[in-house]
């Protein structure tokens, strides 16, 4: 009979206790569905909105409408659909970070209506070519977003996953800002003709930096400004460019100097030299700036560098003689030209948010820089650097990327000193002194300002890698992450929009993996000068079955670790049941003698002898 209550007992208790599981599990999931709470484990926080992002969010006033454009329908383009689930998980996100952000999604393709709705936004349709066993065809891809705010807004005519937080967070800032950032731009350049209703404005030739000031058109304001006139535009900019500096006077020193005196943000593109390509011969600059940069502690060589580190030219082979007698070009090789260094890795600094993400940065025709006798209260770093094995090259020269030359060039280059690593961008930043502190200004009706403001400045040595030329090879032959990549950094940096900069390169770590070799030449001393080579030969066969021994021993600890783990967790869940099972069963009794279920106590043995 007590054996029957206490059954009839535990079935009601855990008929309760599946009750209350079920409702507290439902309350849990209803209660889930109005919290916005997330989790995300990864190290660089890929899933989650970046602080930059929040704090623009954070900055509006009103309500931001987002209307992504958007076909569901992608039929034989499959491929995208990972890179679109981003897009969407990532306006999701937006939308649960702010309750002033809404988010509407519209598909172009369901309705003429949607269709004349992206096509007044500037959304096209992208062309996808697809191929099936039913053969070729074309997918029309529509992402792209409008941003509304106030009565302003932004189009983001494609969105790609990898910039897409940068893209949206910079449109963001956009329609929250009166008027876009000013950025002012000096040269020796042509203007360009007064504009033609109707036609397209012809860039004269000389005109090199047309294709920087474009790119910058995209994010900021870029207004010519002409330094030393009586009035100069330089109030609110919030950087000024000085490309390619040539012949400067001393008005126009002046008002550079105290730009940067009263706390402006300077960018200098130095060249004491412009290549002739009708003639391959360097053309001597005069900047007239050399001295007022050397004010500073920031010193440009005369010579240019050659780095075996560099741009791999492609040079045609002799020409072949057919057998009727026609004369065609031989097969050709690529030959590295040492006088277009090429940056990797080792020559970025890692740490800065101008650098950290770049490559294939490519220079043309650089100087190094040289840090030396930088001013008290002034900060100095080298922000990116040519290879250990850059020479020097000075005097005449024949530019030309021919075999001979190159071969001429790299040979003059080593006997031009012991090769070794050269600044080439270097950021200054501090109160920086006024060159014409304790003199009278250029201008009676001008005050001298000295060191007002903490100030910014910018030197890199080679005006060629931003002309159009330089950003056509990088763009074309490079790829991304190139020189317009660090154009858009070190602006971005100017105008004081560091946030931004980090969001282009969020996800960019670089995780080097791990030489065991490397690591087995260091505990060995390394490659010592007064080693033979046969010497060298043994240690590096050493080092190299080294790193085979320890990557062999990973590769099989990730194949026999696992089952093991599991074989190991299953024994002993099956051991502790077994040991379970062999304990003999004692219920507890209260303290009138009942056990636990409301029945009797049971008798040992002994006391019911």
């Amino acid at each position: 009979m007590a054996v029957s209550g206490r059954a009839r007992l535990e079935g009601r208790q855990r008929r309760l206790s599946q009750a209350l599981l079920v409702g507290i599990t439902l309350a849990l999931m209803v209660a889930a569905g109005h919290l916005r709470l997330r989790l995300d484990l990864t190290e660089d926080g890929q899933f989650s909105l970046a602080p930059a992002t929040h704090a623009v969010l954070d900055r509006l006033e009103d309500r931001l409408q987002v209307k992504l454009y958007f076909n569901r329908d992608i039929e034989g383009a499959e491929a995208l659909l990972p890179a679109r689930l981003v897009l969407q998980d990532f306006l999701e996100e937006v939308e649960a970070s702010s309750d002033r952000v809404s988010v509407e999604t519209v598909d172009p393709t369901v309705s003429v209506a949607a269709r004349s709705a992206a096509e007044a936004a500037g959304i096209s349709a992208i062309p996808v070519p697809t191929a099936d066993t039913r053969g070729a065809s074309i997918v029309n891809v529509y992402q792209g977003v409008e941003l509304r705010y106030l009565d302003r807004t932004e189009i983001l005519p494609v969105l790609v996953p990898g910039e897409i937080e940068f893209a949206f967070a910079a449109a963001v800032d956009a329609l929250l800002r009166e008027q876009r950032p000013v950025i002012g731009f000096f040269s020796r350049e042509p203007a360009m003709p007064p504009a033609i209703p109707d036609v397209a404005p012809q860039v004269p030739p000389d005109r090199v930096f047309e294709a920087l000031r474009i790119r910058l058109g995209q994010r900021y304001a870029v207004r010519d400004v002409e330094l030393g006139r009586e009035k100069p535009k330089l109030d609110g900019l919030a950087a000024l460019v000085v490309a390619r500096p040539e012949g400067l006077n001393e008005a126009e020193l002046f008002e550079l100097d105290q730009f940067l005196a009263s706390g402006g943000h300077v960018l200098v593109l130095y060249d004491s030299e412009r290549i002739d390509l009708r003639t391959n011969r360097p053309v001597p600059i005069q900047t007239g700036v050399d001295d007022w940069l050397a004010r500073y502690g920031v010193k440009p060589m005369p010579q240019l560098l050659w780095d075996e580190q560099a741009f791999p030219f492609p040079i045609p082979g002799p020409p072949v003689t057919m057998p009727d007698g026609r004369s065609i070009p031989g097969p050709g090789r690529l030959v590295n030209y040492g006088l277009w260094p090429m940056v990797q890795d080792g020559g970025l600094a890692e740490d800065h948010v101008v650098s950290q993400g770049l490559a294939n940065l490519c220079f043309l025709w650089a100087h190094g820089l040289v840090l030396d006798g930088v001013p008290e209260g002034v900060d100095s770093e080298v922000l990116v650097a040519s290879s250990e094995r850059t020479g020097l090259l000075s005097g005449e020269l024949d530019v030309e990327p021919y075999l001979e030359n190159i071969a001429a060039l790299e040979q003059r280059a080593r006997f031009g000193g012991e090769p070794r690593s050269y600044a080439l961008v270097v950021a200054l930043r501090g109160a920086f002194p006024s060159a014409f502190a304790g003199q009278p200004a250029p201008k009676p009706e001008r005050e001298v300002v000295s060191a007002a403001a903490p100030g910014l400045l910018v030197v890199v040595g080679d005006s060629d890698l931003f002309t159009n030329k330089g950003i056509e090879v990088a763009s074309d032959q490079l790829g991304p992450g190139g020189n317009p990549q660090l154009a858009a950094n070190l602006f971005d940096w100017l105008c004081q929009e560091e946030g931004l900069i980090e969001l282009r390169v969020r996800g960019g770590k670089r995780r080097a993996l791990r030489s065991f070799g490397r690591e087995y030449l260091e505990r060995a001393g390394g490659f010592d000068a007064d080693l033979s080579e046969a010497r060298r030969i043994e240690l590096q066969a050493a080092a190299d079955r080294h790193d085979r021994s320890m990557r062999r021993r990973i590769g099989w600890a990730n194949v026999l670790l696992p089952p093991l783990l599991v074989l190991l967790l299953g024994l002993g869940h099956v051991a502790y049941h077994r040991a379970r099972a062999r304990r003999p069963y004692r219920p507890v009794a209260d303290a009138g003698g009942a056990d636990s279920q409301g029945g009797a106590a049971e008798k040992a043995p002994e006391e019911r002898s």
